[in-house]
């Protein structure tokens, strides 16, 4: 089971994979761009009068576009119109993105980058939309870890894949020596 949240500070979107979908429920049909590598941002340089290229002096990734493509049923049709006003509401709003599934709890900052487009269905109780995000940063983040220290020592580990410059909250009496190894 999957739960997608979409927070933006003064709502909060929550759909899931559970099927049958009953009145309120939004599901997410198909999720896109969460579970994929992003690309290298940068091109080779073709050498001049020779084979190949020149690599670049380092490798970037770019943003990455997250499409959520969801369905509502709604009990009415003024349920269905009110929901139309939450997703349009998200419109250059600073969004968080929340995937909770096999892989743990991931977010990622992002916003609204194209017209959600809620397509009622005939009944006009139930609507068909896609929530296309953008997040510049394409790295997803994990909830906060806590370290304790122990006999004035605290020893922290990146259990992650990414470069991580951690925050760090001392309270009591202490002081903070950094190193970095390797």
């Amino acid at each position: 089971m999957m739960r997608v949240t979409i927070d933006s500070g003064t709502d909060l979107l929550a759909f899931t994979t559970v099927r049958p979908m009953n009145h309120g429920v939004m599901r997410v049909t198909k999720i896109t761009g969460w579970y994929g590598a992003k690309g290298a941002r940068e091109q080779a340089t073709d050498r001049p009068q020779q084979d190949g290229a020149y690599w670049p002096s380092r490798l970037t990734g770019g943003g990455r576009t997250v499409t959520v493509n969801a369905a509502a049923v709604c009990r009415s049709s003024i349920q269905l119109a009110v929901l139309r006003d939450r997703l349009n509401a998200l419109a250059c709003t600073p969004l968080t993105l929340t995937v909770e599934d096999a892989h743990g709890v991931r977010s990622a900052d992002c916003w609204l980058a194209d017209d959600t487009d809620p397509t009622p269905l005939p009944t006009e109780q139930a609507a068909v939309f896609a929530l296309v995000l953008y997040c510049p940063d394409p790295f997803k983040y994990g909830r906060p870890v806590t370290f304790a220290a122990s006999g004035s020592v605290c020893r922290v580990r990146n259990e992650g894949n990414a470069p991580t410059w951690p925050s760090v909250t001392v309270s009591g009496h202490g002081y903070i020596i950094a190193s970095r190894i390797g």
